[in-house]
């Protein structure tokens, strides 16, 4: 792994936990973090990816295909990108519990896909008023 990829994965956690703490603030008032709402579930139309288009499995440089709104294709059988990684993910990158946050290990056309749901939300909510 590149000295950019370790930046950039960092940089993209702190973003997560900075638009986690973000969210904690309500009216100027402090709200319990038990209150704050679970972000929905990936799904690639979130983020404008058309069944069909290629991504890039990161850890190991796989490269999948998108077959529904849901789901991955590799080597004829779907997976969720959880379970994707969770099997795919190179022995020493494997955390202890086995459990992945999917959308931070594909990229499409270059981009982190959880960054682009990110730049959506962020997108979105400067939106409203």
């Amino acid at each position: 792994m590149s000295n950019y990829d370790e930046i950039y994965g960092w940089m993209l956690k702190k973003a997560v936990a900075l638009k986690k703490a973000l969210y904690t603030f309500f009216d100027g008032k402090q709200v319990n973090s038990n209150e704050v709402k679970r972000a929905a579930p990936f799904r690639f139309s979130m983020v404008d990816i058309p069944v069909g288009a290629e991504l890039v499995f990161t850890p190991a440089n796989i490269r999948v295909m998108v077959a529904n709104d849901r789901q991955i294709e590799y080597q004829g059988k779907l997976f969720s990108m959880s379970a994707f990684t969770a099997e795919y993910m190179p022995v020493d990158r494997r955390n202890a519990s086995g459990a992945y946050c999917g959308p931070e290990h594909f990229s499409f056309e270059g981009e982190a896909l959880s960054a682009l749901r990110l730049k959506k939300e962020c997108v979105s909510n400067s939106n409203v008023e």
